[in-house]
């Protein structure tokens, strides 16, 4: 597969999350895992999953489908000063972004339905150790299914990156069987992005 790179210059979102979308589903097919059963990206509170995760109004997956938020979906940084959201970055609330999060708990939820009840105790126990000993790829990962999410989503976007700044997460997702689907440098993936979110990002790299 090739990299996932936007330009922030000519991104539209319609036009970002429609190659995401298709680009989380290849990356499912390269690694056998069952398809997504649908994508939306309008609120449906019929499809909606129970409680009230605040985080839910920007996205979220729940019995097969994924939900993208397309109108609070944030748009690649240009130039990074209070907004650092950008397209294969630690921190990514675009639209890809928040799809490829998605996806990774429908990869997570999908493992678990193929196991035993033992084997997803020891997984949720795995990723708590990892989120102990690692920093975190973000601010949002209030659990072990968003520790997951969050990893899977940069190791689908930007498996350099993942696999530099946080090895234990990358090798967790690798121990499930899943490849990266490509091996692009991490500076490549961020092509166009800012000089100052290169910067920080290696130095995120550098505080693993």
């Amino acid at each position: 597969m090739d990299p996932f790179v936007v330009d922030p210059k000519s991104y539209l979102k319609a036009t970002a999350v429609v190659a995401a979308r298709e680009y989380a589903d290849a990356f499912l097919r390269l690694n056998k895992v069952k398809p997504v059963k649908e994508y939306i990206f309008q609120p449906d509170d019929s499809k909606k999953p129970p409680g009230g995760n605040p985080w839910h109004g920007n996205g979220w997956y729940w019995n097969g489908t994924v939900f993208v938020n397309l109108k609070r979906s944030r748009t690649p940084v240009k130039t990074p000063a209070f907004q650092w959201s950008y397209t294969g970055y630690k921190a990514d609330l675009t639209a890809p972004g928040i799809l490829t999060h998605e996806v990774g708990h429908h990869i997570h939820f999908t493992y678990e339905a193929s196991v035993s009840p033992a084997e997803r105790k020891a997984l949720i126990a795995r990723i708590k150790e990892v989120a102990r000993v690692e920093p975190a790829v973000s601010g949002y990962e209030p659990n072990p299914y968003e520790v997951f999410a969050e990893a899977a989503r940069l190791f689908m976007l930007n498996p350099s990156l993942l696999s530099e700044g946080r090895p234990k997460r990358f090798e967790l997702i690798r121990s499930l069987g899943l490849q990266p689907p490509h091996n692009a440098p991490w500076r490549q993936v961020l092509g166009n992005a800012h000089e100052r979110l290169i910067n920080a990002a290696v130095n995120w790299v550098g505080k693993r």
